[in-house]
């Protein structure tokens, strides 16, 4: 099982094994609210042949130890941290959602690091539902939450995964996370972020709509976007062909 140790603590990640001898990009996937390295399976199954992708779980989700986290910024401490460790050059920085917010502040403070970098599904501020705090803050499930990060279109066996899932997720992770959300804010400084960015937003998102993508794409120097249509919030799971065509041209740009 694939771990780095910091301070003493595991951190788990998931990584491809490339075809290629040489990997022509590194790839870092970051998952969002309650998420885990999970979520990017069908992006690294599918950028195996010609790329090095790495999925990592943050602290305290799902195969990491530690504990989460309520600021955006201690997310983004770890990233650097994790990245001092497994890569050695610059690399493509992918964040959905909450990972999307610590992208953006990664690439604020260490530009120099980034090869390129992927918004998806995300915003320069995430407020949060008050009735989705107050829920997690007493310890309790917020019940037909999946239905927020599917689209309608999406089939009822992912709808019964998504909640099966969810529910799995401690609540003290979903108020930690979503604490860091609704306390993020970056609509002053997008015009700094000099990485090449590429933003992702699901043509059916009612977490963070397209207006928010659209947002990013008007203030973030050069940045290109591309809607998914019929995707929800969860994008990359709903409409993996469409999302991995995107995310691969746009990889395959860099390089070329």
């Amino acid at each position: 099982m694939p771990l780095v140790t910091l301070n003493s603590i595991q951190y788990y990640y998931d990584t491809n094994v490339p075809t290629l001898e040489k990997p022509r990009q590194r790839i870092l996937f970051v998952h969002g609210a309650g998420g885990s390295h999970r979520h990017w399976r069908l992006q690294l199954a599918h950028l195996s042949k010609e790329y090095q992708a790495i999925a990592v779980d943050l602290p305290g989700h799902d195969l990491s130890e530690g504990n989460p986290f309520n600021r955006v910024a201690e997310y983004s401490r770890f990233i650097k941290d994790f990245v001092d460790c497994l890569l050695d050059v610059p690399f493509i920085l992918v964040g959905h959602s909450m990972g999307g917010a610590i992208a953006m502040d990664f690439a604020l403070k260490n530009s120099h690091r980034l090869a390129g970098l992927v918004l998806v599904g995300t915003g320069s501020r995430l407020r949060v539902m008050p009735q989705l705090l107050e829920s997690f803050k007493k310890n309790k499930f917020f019940a037909g939450l999946e239905q927020f990060l599917y689209s309608p279109d999406s089939s009822a066996d992912m709808f019964s995964r998504a909640k099966k899932e969810l529910e799995s997720v401690p609540p003290s992770v979903f108020f930690a996370d979503f604490t860091a959300c609704d306390n993020f804010n970056v609509g002053d400084r997008l015009g700094e972020i000099t990485a090449p960015t590429l933003i992702i937003s699901g043509e059916k998102d009612v977490m963070t709509p397209v207006k928010f993508g659209q947002l990013l794409f008007d203030q973030i120097p050069g940045a290109q976007i591309s809607v998914i249509p019929k995707a929800g919030h969860m994008m990359m799971m709903e409409r993996p062909r469409e999302f991995n065509r995107v995310v691969e041209a746009f990889v395959k740009g860099l390089i070329e």
